[in-house]
């Protein structure tokens, strides 16, 4: 199984399409998935225009993302604060599935979650997002009510486990604006955000959590679930990398990537022990299997409709 788990903040566009389609092993439940795919898999380009390739779809992410920028900015002006609609290209390269193997053990040894390998991959940007400086040029009581109007509930530690657009402040705003109610189909995309709320929220998920937490606790470590592991370590490397204008510290990154590899496998061995991600697989399925069921000719229509568009 394959349990993808973001790392850094994606293209919002794709949010929930990683979200739904991180778990790929196959299932008894539904003949449809035999080539381990999810119950929802089929139908997520069709909805989120997530190509096979990867690479296909870089460029129109990229300009989706500057519309995005564009209403981010607006909603802020609107609050009262000051935003500079900011796109990093580079953030658009794309990473072979070969590449990335955040489930095997020998690949976290090295690599952690990714984070410090991700930087040292990525082409350098040609300026550093403005919106870094105007932040810390602010007041700690500005920056946080500057942070709570971008990303909403986001903008604490104790943030989501998923993303959740109506909770995320102008960020929110800015997808559900540019990705999920621009079209005839932003009530099904709605419904997903909602499918996946649920998922997150049942009591399945609230017990592995639990007892992941208690391993990690054993482990000498004190998050509530995985994504939250993540979260930290994320901040932690944002607050390394400040404005982008210059490098990391050598030894700055020595540290933080022993903290992250130690973070990981920790946290991949406490998944592991507990079967979370196949609990986890197990809800997810089963909701996807009866969301499909419930909406079948929509999402039989929104294919069509993407078919029907790239033919």
């Amino acid at each position: 199984m394959s349990f993808h788990r973001n790392t850094f903040a994606v293209p919002a566009a794709l949010g929930i399409v990683l979200i739904l389609a991180g778990c790929t092993a196959s299932s008894p439940a539904d003949d449809s998935t035999a080539t381990g795919q999810s119950p929802l898999t089929p139908y997520l380009s069709a909805l989120f225009g997530a190509a096979s390739d990867p690479n296909a779809d870089s460029a129109a992410l990229l300009e989706q993302e500057k519309k995005r920028q564009g209403v981010i900015a607006e909603c802020m002006k609107e609050q009262g604060f000051d935003y500079v609609p900011y796109v990093d290209a580079t953030a658009y390269s794309t990473v072979s599935a070969d590449d990335w193997k955040p489930d095997d053990r020998s690949w976290v040894a090295q690599n952690g979650y990714g984070m410090l390998r991700s930087f040292e991959q990525t082409p350098e940007t040609s300026e550093p997002d403005p919106n870094t400086k105007h932040l810390e040029s602010l007041p700690e009581s500005q920056q946080r009510a500057w942070n709570r109007a971008l990303l909403g509930d986001y903008a604490g530690e104790e943030a989501p486990q998923e993303w959740i657009p109506a909770r995320a402040g102008c960020s929110g705003k800015a997808d559900q604006q540019t990705s999920a109610d621009s079209d005839e189909f932003a009530d099904l995309r709605q419904a997903l955000g909602t499918l996946q709320e649920k998922v997150t929220s049942s009591p399945e998920i609230a017990r592995a959590d639990s007892e992941w937490a208690a391993c990690m606790t054993t482990a000498g470590y004190s998050f509530t679930n995985p994504q939250g592991a993540i979260t930290s370590l994320s901040q932690q490397w944002m607050e390394l990398l400040g404005d982008g204008s210059t490098q990391p510290d050598a030894s700055a990154k020595e540290k933080f990537k022993t903290e992250e590899i130690e973070t990981a496998l920790a946290d991949l061995d406490c998944r592991t022990k507990t079967g979370y991600d196949e609990r986890v697989e197990k809800v997810q399925w089963a909701a996807e299997e009866k969301f499909v069921a419930d909406h079948r000719s929509e999402l039989d229509k929104a294919k069509a409709a993407a078919e029907q568009g790239n033919s």
